[in-house]
C-alpha cells in the first residue's frame, strides 16, 4: 500500500479500504461509509458485535468532537468505538477502543488496543 506523495484525503480513502480489508479477510462483515461525513469511516458486524471505526491513517490525534460524536453514537446504538491507525510496516492496522468522553478540560484517556480478531471462535 504505497501512498507516497498521494493527496490526503486519496491515503485516508486507501487506509480505510485497508482496514475494510482486514476486517473482512478476518470474519467480518465490513463496508467502508465512504463521503458520509460521518463518525465512522468503517463499520463492521460480526457474531452480534458492532464496530464503529474512525480511521487514522496518519499521526495526530483525534479532534474532541470527532472523537465524542463517535462515542456517543457508538454507546446509543450499542457498537464498539474504535480508532484505527496503520500498524508497523508489513504488518494489520492496530484498533484502538475509546473509553469515554472526553470534556474541556480532560485530556484524553488511554486507548486499549483491540483486535479485531478476538472474537473468532
Amino acid at each position: 500500500m504505497s501512498q507516497v506523495g498521494a493527496h490526503p484525503y486519496a491515503k485516508g480513502a486507501n487506509f480505510e479500504r485497508h482496514v475494510s480489508a482486514y476486517l473482512t479477510e478476518n470474519g467480518w462483515w465490513a463496508h467502508r461509509v465512504a463521503g458520509s461525513h460521518g463518525y465512522a469511516d468503517v463499520i463492521a458486524v460480526r457474531d452480534g458485535i458492532t464496530l464503529a471505526i474512525q480511521c487514522k491513517s496518519r499521526t495526530g490525534s483525534v479532534q474532541k468532537d470527532s472523537w465524542n460524536g463517535l462515542y456517543l453514537h457508538s454507546v446509543e446504538n450499542r457498537w464498539l468505538p474504535l480508532i484505527a491507525r496503520p500498524g508497523p510496516p508489513g504488518e494489520p492496522p492496530t484498533f484502538w477502543l475509546i473509553p469515554r468522553l472526553i470534556g474541556p478540560r480532560r485530556k484524553r484517556p488511554a486507548c486499549s488496543k483491540y483486535f479485531a480478531s478476538e472474537t473468532q471462535q
